[in-house]
Formats: C-alpha cells, sequence, structure tokens
C-alpha cells in the first residue's frame, strides 16, 4: 500500500492542485502576481557536502510578476506532529539552496530566491509545537537570539480550516479541488462524503484530467478510506470516476438490503417508492449542507426539476 504522504505526494504533483493550494489558502500578496503557466516541479533528493541524503516531499517552482523571481514552494506532509519541525523544514531549505547552486538553477553571485516552506498537516493530534526555528532554541539574550534568523514555515492544520471557508462561493467557482480534498478530510458523515465525491467527479469530467482522476483515486484508496470508511467493503479504484459510481451502487444496495429486511420506515419488499424517499431525503439534507443541484443530482439519481421542487 502507498503510504499516506505518497498518496498525497501523486496530487500535489499536478499543476492545477498547486494552483489551488496557492490561490485557496496562501493569503500573501505575491500570490495574485504569479504566473502559474511558470510553474515547474524540482528534483527532491538534495545530497549536502557530508552525503547527508534527505528527501523532502515536493518542491515547485514559479516565477512572479512577470520577472525573473522564482519563489519555490516546499511542500511537506505530516500525519504525526513533530516537535522539531522547524529544524527539519531548515535543513532542507539550506540544502535545496545548495542543490540550485551547484546544479546552475541560480546565479552564486545573485541574491537567493525566496522559499515558501509549506507543512499540510492531516493528523487527529493538534499541533500543539512552534512553526519558527527561533521558538525552539534556548533564550540566552537578545544578543545570541539576533544572530539566528527567524527561520519559520507556514503550517496548514488541515483540522482547523473552517467549513465555511473551505465551502465559500470562492471555493466553487474556482473549483478549488484542494477544498474538496480538505472536506473530505473533514468529514465524519457519510452523506458529507457522498455529496463531495459527486463534486470532484463533476470537476473532473469536465476537466478530463485523466491524471488527476488517477491520483485522487490513489488519495481515496490509502487515505480517506482507512481513516472514515475502512468498516465499508468497497474495492480498490482505478480512478476517480469509479470511486463515484461505486459510491452510487453502495448507496442503491444499501437501500436495496433495507427494502428485503423491512426496515426502512416499513417499506415491503422491491416497493420503489421507499427508494424515492430515500434519495429524497438525501437530497434535502445535502441542500440544508448546500451543496449545489447538480452534485446532489449526480449522488443521488434525481433529476434538477425534483432537486428545485424539494
Amino acid at each position: 500500500m502507498i503510504r499516506t504522504d505518497e498518496a498525497y505526494k501523486n496530487i500535489f504533483a499536478n499543476k492545477k492542485i498547486i494552483q489551488n493550494l496557492l490561490q485557496g489558502f496562501i493569503d500573501h500578496g505575491w500570490v495574485k502576481d504569479v504566473d502559474f503557466e511558470s510553474l515547474t516541479s524540482v528534483p527532491t533528493e538534495h545530497i549536502s557536502d557530508k552525503l547527508d541524503k534527505r528527501v523532502n516531499d515536493y518542491v515547485w517552482k514559479v516565477k512572479i510578476d512577470k520577472r525573473d523571481l522564482f519563489i519555490f514552494i516546499m511542500l511537506e506532509f505530516q500525519s504525526m506532529p513533530q516537535r522539531l519541525m522547524p529544524l527539519r523544514m531548515n535543513i532542507y531549505r539550506n540544502l535545496l539552496y545548495q542543490h540550485l547552486i551547484k546544479s546552475g538553477e541560480i546565479d552564486k553571485r545573485r541574491k537567493l530566491p525566496p522559499v515558501l516552506p509549506l507543512v499540510i498537516y492531516n493528523g487527529e493530534r493538534p499541533w500543539k509545537y512552534p512553526t519558527s526555528l527561533l521558538d525552539i532554541i534556548d533564550d540566552f539574550g537578545d544578543e545570541l537570539l539576533n544572530l539566528t534568523r527567524n527561520e519559520s514555515f507556514i503550517l496548514l492544520d488541515i483540522n482547523k480550516i473552517s467549513a465555511a471557508k473551505l465551502d465559500s462561493l470562492k471555493m466553487k467557482e474556482s473549483k478549488n479541488y484542494v477544498s474538496r480534498i480538505f472536506k473530505l478530510e473533514q468529514s465524519g458523515k457519510y452523506d458529507d462524503i457522498i455529496s463531495v465525491v459527486a463534486q470532484i467527479n463533476l470537476w473532473l469530467e469536465e476537466s478530463k484530467d485523466n491524471e488527476l482522476s488517477i491520483a485522487m483515486a490513489r488519495w481515496f484508496d490509502n487515505v480517506l478510506r482507512p481513516s472514515k470508511i475502512n468498516r465499508v467493503k468497497l474495492p480498490r479504484f482505478g480512478d476517480f470516476a469509479e470511486v463515484n459510481g461505486m459510491f452510487a451502487k453502495t448507496i442503491d444496495r444499501m437501500w436495496d438490503e433495507a427494502e428485503e429486511k423491512g426496515i426502512e420506515k416499513g417499506i415491503e419488499k422491491g416497493k420503489l417508492e421507499g427508494r424515492v424517499e430515500e434519495k429524497v431525503l438525501t437530497a434535502r439534507n445535502l441542500k440544508k449542507l448546500k451543496v449545489d443541484t447538480e452534485t446532489i443530482s449526480k449522488a443521488t439519481g434525481l433529476t434538477l426539476e425534483e432537486i428545485e421542487n424539494l
């Protein structure tokens, strides 16, 4: 099985996802000037003078404001809090600079390009540790502390991002996949997962991005399934259309089994009205969550007109 961070890495190898991440979750002024067509991935294996080989998860470079000023976006995925993460990210940053100079990627006679160290955390335990190198160094006076630069990183704690931000009109209009990924990480209800899966699938169908569809399916298999729905028997998926299709079949099968056992409101075996009633109930719940009509239709099989009339 792919590791959790490897499954995340497959998704964040996609340029559209990096664009979603920056535009949706990094509140820095320079983001509006980024030339996203210039996005280029950078090898993540950096070897120091002592042959100390370290690998961080992903590095991208991007041109800003139509100039030859590059911002290097350094991603790290974490499922457990790490007290020494500021030190770890600082080591990665310095090794990245060393690699860029040795490879000729940047001119050592000029100023070094800025780096955006970003940690994406999806663990259940609260992250209580500092994000700045200065905060993990003992205080022996301002003179010594002033010699230590305030190296820090941005922490995106998925579980602390508000639902209002993830479900905002801006996220939906821009078709921000990262907001849907984070929403699935937060989701605790089966209905929520169904609606978000349907929405992602709709966007993927429109974009026809098969590479991202496969990466999203692998992430679903190796990250979401073990943490959210491990008790539901589902096969492995080849692409995200299979994820969406299997959810629809699973819902139908659950309704069929409920009808056979006569436990869903006393509905008799094979009674079509019972299944429709359950779909209507699901659609109403999704409307309360402000899920768009097309996504609800995908999740329940009801027509747009039927949903509008609920």
